[in-house]
């Protein structure tokens, strides 16, 4: 149906007459509903189709796809693909179209035919695809001026930088411009490329999508549904917990526990008998009637606890509500948040009665009368709803129960009784407030939730996490004082605040008077984590933040600090010191302090280590220098050794890179990871063949025991290292990059925190307040 409202009455009046005239049209009965016959159901789904609302069309395959490639990363990675490909199709500028045929052959070129040569410039040639020898054959006009087809020509020469070969020919040589230069520039441009390609961390979408995916698959082993990927990501960084009370922090098991009836107090459900028979008859048809039908106790747990008073007073629901069927209802003023009870209207001998049961401050304001001792009709005057309030409301809310008032009032023509409301005409039913007025209270009941064994142990947790948890209920203020004690939000003796409905909904308003659903919150707020349980929090919910071509040694390197590492780290599970760990907030830099600590103490570590094996190695080491080599020189044993110390440090540093928040065992829980030491041991495996085998594909030579050794130990010394960063307090490094800057130049700023000498967390940020907050949600 489109129409909506008084727009839909009319509609329905215009073209049905009334909705019982509609029903009957339809062929079906406005109390029993359909008769239930499949062929019935079949034959009204072929005339009026399905009446449900169509769903969202989902996302395409190639939409998805689309927005995959949207990434930064993947966009680079793509552009550098394709330079390479492009080049892969770049032919040398030489023909031969027949015998006799002369031309240049440039650096890099390979020959397409046999030939002889006749001038040349310190040539020499890899001949080892038809001789099998690696070494390069010298060729000149008067020694070996035979020149055969598909070897690959290569020079002495070491590429040198852009600018400075530039500066050199052009500028200071004074030498014109020649076609062939172009390829100097070509080889700048692809070793550009491949630098490019190597820093830029294209495993990086690959591990956070791994460890979100994999984050998403463990709590659904723990029955929780992740709809969305990057949840699991803010959830591990919330730094605000707001909760629901019931069926969140308790259980949602209610049973009434205490009553105050006709003047008295009962911490044990009565009897009918021992109630004045009147008042016991009104408190079991107000209950029955206004509640919802259902042949079983289910649904609403307050209204599953007000019935399960019915039967402990010894009376059955059932007699009643066959007597009064849900038809004959005449009004219903359904349960809300801002209404916050339930009203009921029913005809009653040419008047009307209204039952009335919700939140006892609410419904006590309503109420002029009450019964009293013996059962005897008094009013409700202001000084006993106070009294009331302080010596049955408050005690029931301290003990963390839920207070509930029920009450009656009847509408006559002619009123005989002091507490029946006199009227001459059919009440205004829209105006609530009104019609339901000069109540009779007929008792008040104390409704326990019991908190969730498993609760305040998690809420510790929380805390101690540096989790700031709230609880946002709309109950008495005092039940949510006491839940909260029991649950660990609250302690004794702490500087907790507890706010009402009035008072929190006066701060959050901004200008516009919008709250905090209605209105654009800054970007630097708290990363808030809502948790509910029911249809009046979606709100809440939504608005929260949670409610889960390049050298082939180069490519062996960016295939373990990228891809493998990043498969081998996002399958880590997480472990129970998670927990202690302070949330990161959404304002702090993207790399913390922690982060910077370890990721420039492993920098300077292998620079050192690296640039020592690259000037000094050769000595240390007793073996040949490769740094005079030449391009196209045999792979050497010193630079082979320089590769494979980098390989085996970047392997242990996967080790450390596990523990990232100070952890001193950085192998603890390894063996739980099946896919982390696979992958390590593979990598390992694989670099010994490649070092060992490689040779001309991977341009290395192979290494003797005693080399291996040394790479091995220079690979484990980033362990000890990882300790001995470990040791520096972390509030000693720079917040950012500028402080950095600052601090290396000796003039570290002054923190106005740090001057006061006070105590600091681990990770230099202000030690969270002990006193936590507590919001009660209410009407205003």
């Amino acid at each position: 149906m489109q129409a909506r409202g008084m727009e839909a009455v009319k509609l329905i009046q215009r073209n049905h007459g009334s909705v019982i005239r509609l029903a009957m049209k339809l062929g079906t009965s406005p109390s029993n509903g359909l008769s239930g016959d499949p062929n019935d159901i079949q034959l009204r789904r072929e005339k009026y189709g399905s009446n449900v609302i169509p769903p969202k069309p989902r996302k395409t395959f190639l939409k998805m796809v689309w927005e995959a490639v949207n990434d930064a990363i993947l966009i680079i990675l793509s552009i550098a693909a394709g330079i390479t490909l492009a080049l892969s199709f770049y032919d040398p500028p030489l023909e031969v179209d027949g015998n006799g045929q002369y031309g240049c052959i440039n650096y890099g070129d390979l020959l397409p035919a046999d030939g002889i040569l006749l001038q040349s410039n310190d040539l020499k040639i890899d001949e080892s695809s038809l001789t099998g020898e690696s070494d390069l054959v010298k060729k000149e006009v008067d020694i070996d001026p035979v020149l055969l087809s598909g070897c690959a020509m290569a020079v002495l020469t070491v590429v040198i930088l852009i600018i400075k070969f530039s500066v050199k020919t052009f500028a200071i040589e004074k030498k014109p411009w020649m076609t062939f230069y172009a390829n100097h520039y070509m080889k700048f441009f692809i070793l550009g490329v491949t630098i490019l390609v190597v820093a830029v961390p294209e495993g990086l979408p690959l591990a956070v999508t791994l460890g979100l995916a994999y984050s998403v698959k463990k709590m659904m082993r723990d029955n929780n549904l992740v709809r969305h990927l990057n949840a699991c990501e803010t959830m591990g960084n919330a730094t605000t917990i707001c909760s629901d009370k019931t069926g969140t922090l308790t259980t949602n098991r209610m049973t009434v526990v205490e009553s105050y009836i006709c003047g008295e107090k009962y911490t044990i459900t009565p009897k009918y008998e021992l109630l004045p028979h009147h008042v016991a008859d009104l408190i079991l048809h107000s209950i029955s009637i206004n509640c919802s039908y259902t042949s079983h106790i289910v649904g609403n747990k307050t209204e599953c606890a007000l019935l399960g008073f019915i039967l402990d007073l010894g009376k059955s629901y059932q007699a009643i509500r066959d007597e009064v069927p849900e038809e004959a209802f005449h009004r219903v003023y359904t349960f809300n948040s801002a209404r916050k009870s339930m009203s009921t209207v029913i005809l009653k001998d040419g008047g009307y009665r209204i039952f009335t049961k919700g939140a006892s401050e609410i419904v006590l304001r309503k109420c002029s009368y009450i019964f009293g001792k013996d059962g005897q009709l008094e009013p409700l005057s202001k000084s006993m709803q106070d009294h009331l309030i302080q010596k049955v409301i408050e005690p029931m809310a301290s003990n963390g129960l839920r207070t509930m008032a029920v009450a009656y009032c009847d509408l006559v023509r002619g009123s005989t009784e002091i507490n029946q409301v006199h009227i001459w005409k059919e009440p205004r039913w829209d105006d609530e407030d009104h019609v339901i007025r000069k109540l009779t209270l007929l008792c008040l009941v104390g409704i326990e939730d019991p908190v969730r064994p498993e609760v305040p142990e998690a809420i510790e947790q929380c805390q101690r996490a540096g989790i700031t948890v709230r609880m946002v209920t709309g109950d008495n203020i005092n039940t949510a004082r006491s839940i909260a004690l029991k649950c660990g939000i609250l302690r004794l003796g702490d500087n907790g605040l507890i706010m009402d409905g009035e008072e929190f909904n006066r701060r959050i308003r901004d200008s516009s008077g919008n709250g905090i659903i209605e209105s654009n919150l800054s970007a630097t707020r708290e990363v808030v984590a809502v948790t509910g349980d029911g249809t009046n929090d979606g709100p809440a919910l939504k608005m929260a933040d949670v409610g889960f071509a390049m050298p082939v040694q180069m490519l062996c390197v960016n295939m373990i600090m990228d891809t493998l590492a990043a498969l081998a780290l996002a399958t880590d599970e997480p472990t129970p010191e998670l927990l202690n760990r302070k949330p990161y907030g959404r304002t702090k830099p993207l790399i913390s302090r922690i982060m910077m600590k370890n990721i420039l103490g492993q920098a300077v570590y292998m620079l050192i280590i690296t640039c020592t094996l690259l000037f000094y190695g050769d000595q240390l080491l007793d073996i040949d220098s490769g740094r005079n080599a030449n391009l196209n020189d045999p792979p050497s044993q010193h630079f082979t050794v320089i590769y494979n110390t980098f390989v085996m440090m970047t392997l242990f540093n996967e080790i450390n890179a596990r523990k990232i928040h100070g952890e001193r065992n950085v192998f603890g829980g390894i063996l739980k990871n099946p896919m982390f030491y696979c992958i390590w041991l593979s990598t390992l495996v694989t670099q010994i063949i490649i070092v060992q085998y490689g040779w001309r594909a991977f341009s290395t030579n192979s290494l003797s025991f005693d080399l291996w050794l040394w790479c091995v130990l220079l690979g484990i010394g980033v362990l000890p290292w990882g300790q001995v960063l470990i040791s520096i307090p972390t509030y000693m490094i720079p917040k950012n990059v500028f402080s950095c800057c600052k601090w290396c130049l000796g003039k570290r700023h002054t923190d106005p925190i740090t001057d006061l000498n006070i105590e600091r967390d681990p990770e230099g940020q202000d030690s969270i307040h002990s006193g936590q907050i507590l919001w009660i949600k209410d009407l205003t």
